[in-house]
């Protein structure tokens, strides 16, 4: 399946302002709490992680799916930006035949991604790693973790073009990128592009969730079509009824 849509320029989403973060003068109970419930599972967080979105479960349900499409054995998964860990953690708790990988340039946050893997069981089942996900072709030279491709990879990166709101209480590394909210996903393409070969088999899936604003699809399938030669599979929409995650599958040697 080839691009043939139509993308809303990049200058049109400026000034869009994305819903999806918290905004209160009191912390969200969350925060007080240290824990929340993601896809059925009860995950530690902190102020150093960005607090588990019903909205980003589409996330693991897509790689549950496309899960089902791999007859080999461990089906390795790889998370760009884990924070909490809960999107990566979920997936492998449902989907007992894979190995996953989570990334993250926050000690604080691969801390409690650790702490979540050990209190669901599955650290034997996953690593998690220091590493810029922007920078993903070059941080990832030389490490023995990547010498083997990835069937799935998954990313909810930060989407948010500025935030002067001091009512905001998660890490604004998790959140805010600039560039009219698309820098990381302009990033990302460039790195995937740069390592597509090693890091993402053919037959492989990417997905990754998007801002919740009328434009932005089309511009990410044309983004990673041309650039990277991934085919859209289909556009997944979230609880709430809205797009929130693309899934490509990478069809290129």
């Amino acid at each position: 399946m080839h691009y043939t849509g139509s993308a809303t320029p990049l200058n049109a989403l400026i000034g869009m302002e994305d819903p999806t973060f918290i905004i209160n003068k009191d912390p969200p109970a969350a925060y007080i709490t240290g824990k929340k419930t993601f896809y059925g599972l009860e995950f530690t967080i902190s102020k150093d992680v960005m607090i588990p979105r019903k909205g980003s479960e589409v996330l693991v349900k897509a790689a549950i799916v496309e899960s089902l499409h791999f007859k080999h054995e461990p089906i390795r998964i790889l998370d760009l930006g884990t924070g909490s860990g809960c999107i990566l953690l979920s997936i492998l708790h449902y989907t007992c035949n894979s190995i996953g990988i989570g990334c993250d340039i926050s000690e604080e946050a691969l801390r409690i991604s650790k702490k979540n893997s050990i209190k669901l069981g599955l650290e034997a089942r996953s690593s998690f790693i220091l590493l810029d996900f922007t920078k993903i072709h070059e941080e990832s030279k030389g490490n023995e973790i990547f010498n083997t491709s990835f069937d799935i990879i998954v990313c909810n990166p930060p989407y948010l073009d500025v935030c002067n709101n001091p009512n905001i209480h998660e890490p604004l590394s998790a959140l805010v990128i600039g560039g009219k909210g698309m820098n990381c996903y302009i990033k990302i393409s460039e790195s995937l592009e740069k390592r597509r070969n090693s890091l993402l088999k053919k037959g492989g899936v990417f997905i990754i969730e998007i801002r919740k604003k009328v434009g932005v699809a089309d511009i990410l399938e044309k983004l990673f079509y041309e650039r990277n030669g991934f085919t859209i599979k289909k556009r997944m929409r979230d609880s709430f009824g809205f797009e929130r995650a693309l899934v490509f599958e990478n069809k290129l040697i």
